[in-house]
This record gives structure tokens, C-alpha cells and sequence, in this order.
């Protein structure tokens, strides 16, 4: 089988990079990947998630993406077309009117005889205009996978009846490195300053920055070492403004370096745990033996919510709405050996229920 793996996420955003990463890392058990290396894509991001040369579009044809897709269907191969990774808000008219553009194309791809794959999604709409356009993208896609259960209900309000959930791709990634089983004294600390929405969260920032300060005075006061970092760019200037507040405080560090899949294991294997709101970075820390704790509004912040409920590790979230020292008293009473292994289980099985999916629609 041919598989197109169409990429469209920020480089320097980690979180983006290891969805992708582990979704290609799965694609390649069943056909030969062709990634799409236009000059629209990142050369960056490409390098990142490890695509190989003779895996992008430039080492195979002089044909553009969608053209080379429509000759290997006319060739009578078996293709694939693999995308939807990510978070995906239709919420508003341009929105829409995007969705029913892709209907078109999508319906010319199959009947060209080409398998449309989406997976890996966290869906959201605003108005009944969005959910109908969503309705009509959804038609001609052959297999519709969202990753959470909040938003299985929100294409259910869309009637999208051949949605379906499977785990975020990210539990699917395997990660090896060695652990010296060494002293760990460090609490790795890192936040973006909105939920679910970057828009129109100045109450949230201000409330979760005096959380992240105050915990942080506390922390340092039982010894602990605070290591403020980030996964995404964009969270940089955030976590400065962090430091900026607590720089007389000897126990904290600003790290200048951003957090990668390259030198993860670099940083957080001397974490004892981590504190955060970032998706994946609560998905990925856990990886290297260091439990992670999510601070962030419950109400607010529904993609984690939703993901933690559905995999029964929801006690590692702390509502930052309870009062400054009930919020230290919790970060203290977790057990944090406890929900390590809650995090291992969920990854165990989440990754054979991906195993599982992929079989379905790939082969």
C-alpha cells in the first residue's frame, strides 16, 4: 500500500512532533510512506519527526501531491490518504466554508478509488453552520477517529455516526534511554497561559500565574529544585514572566533550551515530577520515569479533562480554582509511584488499542 501522510504542525511545538512522529512510526508497519515536502512544508518539522529521503515527495516524482496521489490510483495500487492530526476548531463562516471546499476534494479522491484515513483529532464546533459542514467533510472519509471522548460527543451532535475514538497517538511512542537511577531532586515546571482557547483567557493567566508562583515559594521551601521550561515556543515568554517573579529565589532556573524528543531524556530523568497544563507534556514526561501532575482550571480545560477521564488517571489533575494551600497540600499527597504506574497501564493499553485500529484501516 501507498500511505500520504500530509503534515501541516509547528516544529516547535514538541507535543506536535511526537503525534506525528509515533503516527509514522505506526504507518510504516503497513506500506510505503510518501510525505508531502512542498515548499508549504516545514523542512524542519519533517527532520524532526525522522521522515526519511526516500519517504518524501521530492525523491519520487516531479508531480505535485495531489497529482501523484491520483496517478498511483490509476495505476490500481492500494492508496491511502493518512491526516486530521491535531486540534481542529470549526468556529466560524470561513471555517465552514474550508470544510465544504474539502468535501469536494475528498469526494474527487475516492472516486479515484483512494482510502481517506482521519486520526488522531480533538474536534470542536461553534453553531449548527459547523457542525453541518462537518457532517458533509466527514461523508467521504473511510475511517473518522477522534482522541477523546469530549469530542466523540461533540461529532455526535454533528450525527457523524462512523466516528469513533482511539487513544492519542502519542501513548504509541516508544521512548528508550538510560536511567541511572540517580537522586532526583528537581520539579520540572512548565504552562502555556490559556485552555483550550488562546483567546480571551486574561483571567485564567492571571489566576494560574499567582498559583505557579505561590506553589513554586512552597516547593522551594521543602528543598526542592525548580526547573522552569518549555515544549513549545510559544510558551517561552510566558515561563520568562514566570521567572521574572521568582528570580530571587536561588532553587529556580530558567531553561533557555527548549524541551525536544532529542534531549527530553537529557532533563526530565532528574525530574522527581512534573508540573503542568501542556497535553504533551504531561504525555510525554511520564515516559521517563517522572510522574506528571496537571495544574489547570477543570472546567475550562476540556481536551485534558477529557483524555485524563477517559483513561482513569484523572486524580493527576488539580484544580487551580481550590485555594493556594489546598493546591500545595494536594501536589504533596499524590502518590506519585501510584500514578506512574496508572500512566504505564494507560500507555500499555493504549498503545495495543492503537495497534489494533491501525490493523483495522490499514489493512
Amino acid at each position: 500500500m501507498k500511505i500520504f501522510f500530509k503534515t501541516t504542525a509547528d516544529f516547535n511545538n514538541t507535543g506536535e512532533v511526537l503525534i506525528y512522529k509515533s503516527l509514522l512510526e505506526f504507518l510504516r508497519n503497513y506500506g510505503e510512506i510518501i510525505v508531502n515536502d512542498d515548499k508549504t512544508i516545514d523542512k524542519t518539522f519533517l527532520s524532526r519527526i525522522c521522515v526519511k529521503k526516500e519517504e518524501r515527495l521530492s525523491s519520487l516524482t516531479n508531480s505535485n501531491f495531489l497529482l501523484y496521489m491520483l496517478r498511483l490510483c490509476l495505476s490500481k495500487n492500494k492508496v491511502a490518504l493518512v491526516t486530521g492530526v491535531g486540534d481542529h476548531k470549526i468556529s466560524n463562516i470561513k471555517d465552514s466554508i474550508k470544510n465544504i471546499l474539502s468535501f469536494n476534494f475528498l469526494i474527487l479522491l475516492r472516486l479515484f478509488g483512494l482510502k481517506i484515513i482521519r486520526i488522531g483529532a480533538s474536534m470542536s464546533f461553534n453553531g449548527k453552520i459547523a457542525l453541518f459542514s462537518e457532517k458533509l467533510v466527514s461523508i467521504p472519509i473511510n475511517h473518522y477517529y477522534v482522541r477523546d471522548s469530549i469530542s466523540y460527543s461533540n461529532c455526535l451532535k454533528a450525527r457523524i455516526k462512523k466516528c469513533k475514538i482511539a487513544p492519542d497517538l502519542s501513548w504509541g511512542y516508544s521512548i528508550k534511554y538510560n536511567d541511572e537511577k540517580k537522586e532526583r531532586e528537581c520539579v520540572y515546571m512548565t504552562f502555556r497561559p490559556y485552555c483550550d482557547n488562546i483567546n480571551n483567557n486574561l483571567d485564567y493567566k492571571e489566576h494560574l500565574t499567582n498559583v505557579i508562583i505561590y506553589v513554586i515559594n512552597a516547593l522551594t521551601q521543602q528543598n526542592y529544585k525548580i526547573i522552569l521550561c518549555y515544549q513549545c515556543l510559544k510558551d517561552y515568554e510566558y515561563m520568562q514572566y514566570i521567572y521574572g517573579n521568582v528570580a530571587n529565589n536561588g532553587n529556580v532556573q530558567l531553561l533557555n533550551e527548549m524541551i525536544t524528543l532529542d534531549n527530553a531524556a537529557q532533563y526530565y530523568c532528574n525530574a522527581k515530577f512534573i508540573l503542568s497544563n501542556r497535553l504533551h507534556c504531561l504525555l510525554l514526561g511520564y515516559k521517563f520515569d517522572a510522574p506528571t501532575i496537571c495544574l489547570t482550571d477543570v472546567n475550562k480545560h476540556k481536551k485534558i479533562v477529557g483524555i485524563f477521564n477517559d483513561n482513569n488517571i484523572s486524580d493527576a489533575i488539580i484544580d487551580i480554582k481550590q485555594s493556594m494551600d489546598e493546591i500545595v497540600s494536594k501536589i504533596n499527597s499524590v502518590n506519585l509511584s501510584e500514578i506512574e504506574a496508572r500512566y504505564r497501564y494507560a500507555e500499555q493499553k493504549n498503545k495495543a488499542s492503537l495497534q489494533q485500529i491501525m490493523n483495522v484501516i490499514l489493512t
